[in-house]
């Protein structure tokens, strides 16, 4: 049996009359049953002209005869042509959608808001999972956005509202997922919602998505307000880590933030070996950072380290900075030992400062001898010695300091010492 199969397909592949012998032994059959069926056909074309020749010689049957001609094409019509309606309509509400999400991550809230709704719109007269089988639950989808959309404005009632109708569409898991996470967002921010209710419902969908960023930040707002900043900077931590394009620059500074807010209230507590971890660890997300950095500083000289908090000022060498060198400098009896660690003209001016509202008139007119000698800028020096002139009760004097730092700031010569 199976050699004659096989004969047989090698005869089909090489012989062409093969083919034509198959392809007409439907045609033989047809020619030998063509009596019967003509008989047959014959009879039906009878039947069918004595039913409609009497009704084409009365106006009344010839009405009826076009009516249901009309009507038998627009049937034909509709069942030829409604998928592709469909289609048209659900093409129409996936462009529709991608539109709105483009404006979404744009920023343009209202404009994707009125995407949405034209989803929805269609969604009313089309049903979209059967004409969209690639996505079909497009219309929740929208739906859940528009949510998102009426969140981000800050009407909750709007937001609640989409996603109360969302949620009885039945979304698939993965809409569900961002639907609880609106939902308790929508709780939390609304302003008459029980404030325990809104709690419990933003706690549990953190707990099911720990590292949704959305909802984190809602959890950092609850823990502002309740005194929780160890938590929030955790969870500030992990909204940094997921965040992405130009939203990491805005995290990283966020989390910045929350260092120094947390690190200054340990400061505050007298835990200075946390307050000094978690500025280590900022100080790695932005070295340059000032407020970190001067923070820093600070708890190093509250820990008794000089020289670490003169590291970490160094790093930062603006006003602030001086300052404060300048007000630790200003407590030793002979300060040259850590002038030698920071050696900057700037920082002996502001010494200088210090001296000279502490009454020691004579040090500070050493200390500006000094940073001249380092090259720094006359104009600050001459201001400096008319505060010691003023300082010291001698008006005349402090006039001729003032007048050579206001000659040499408009780019005169320098009045010589007996002007």
């Amino acid at each position: 049996m199976l050699r004659l199969l096989d004969g047989l397909r090698r005869l089909w592949r090489t012989k062409r009359w093969v083919k034509w012998a198959v392809y007409l032994l439907p045609v033989l059959a047809i020619l030998v049953l063509l009596g019967p069926a003509l008989g047959v056909l014959h009879q039906i074309l009878k039947l069918t002209a004595g039913f409609l020749l009497p009704l084409l010689q009365t106006p009344g049957g010839r009405f009826l005869l076009v009516n249901l001609l009309v009507v038998a094409l627009v049937l034909l019509l509709y069942w030829k042509g409604r998928s592709r309606v469909a289609a048209l309509f659900a093409f129409a509400a996936m462009r529709h959608f991608l539109r709105g999400l483009q404006l979404l991550s744009g920023g343009f809230t209202r404009r994707a808001i009125r995407s949405f709704q034209r989803v929805l719109r269609i969604a009313r007269w089309v049903n979209l999972e059967r004409a969209l089988p690639a996505y079909p639950e497009i219309a929740v989808d929208a739906r859940v956005r528009l949510a998102m959309c009426w969140l981000k404005l800050g009407e909750a009632d709007q937001a609640l509202r989409c996603l109360e109708l969302a949620r009885k569409d039945r979304p698939p898991p993965g809409v569900m997922k961002g639907l609880r996470e609106l939902r308790a967002i929508a709780y939390y921010y609304h302003p008459t919602m029980a404030r325990e209710t809104a709690d419990k419902e933003l706690e549990d969908a953190h707990r099911r998505d720990p590292g949704n960023p959305r909802l984190c930040r809602a959890v950092v707002d609850k823990c502002e307000t309740d005194g929780d900043s160890a938590r929030g900077l955790e969870l500030r931590k992990t909204i940094f880590a997921a965040a992405e394009g130009r939203d990491r620059e805005k995290e990283r500074l966020r989390l910045l933030e929350g260092y120094h807010d947390e690190a200054r209230r340990l400061l505050a507590a007298g835990d200075l070996g946390r307050a000094r971890g978690l500025l280590r660890d900022a100080s790695t997300l932005a070295e340059e950072s000032e407020p970190i950095q001067l923070l820093l500083g600070d708890v190093e000289l509250r820990r008794r380290s000089d020289e670490a908090a003169l590291k970490a000022w160094a790093r930062v060498p603006g006003p602030a900075a001086r300052r404060r060198v300048a007000e630790m400098l200003a407590r030793f009896e002979d300060p040259r030992e850590l002038l030698e660690r920071y050696p900057q003209p700037e920082l002996l001016i502001d010494l200088a400062v210090c001296l000279i509202e502490r009454g020691a008139q004579d040090q500070a007119r050493r200390t500006l001898e000094k940073a001249r000698e380092l090259g720094a800028d006359e104009v600050e020096i001459e201001k400096v010695l008319g505060d010691l002139a003023v300082a010291a009760s001698e008006p005349q004097r402090a006039r001729q300091h003032y007048l050579r730092a206001m000659t040499s700031l408009f780019g005169g010569k320098l009045l010589g010492p007996g002007a």
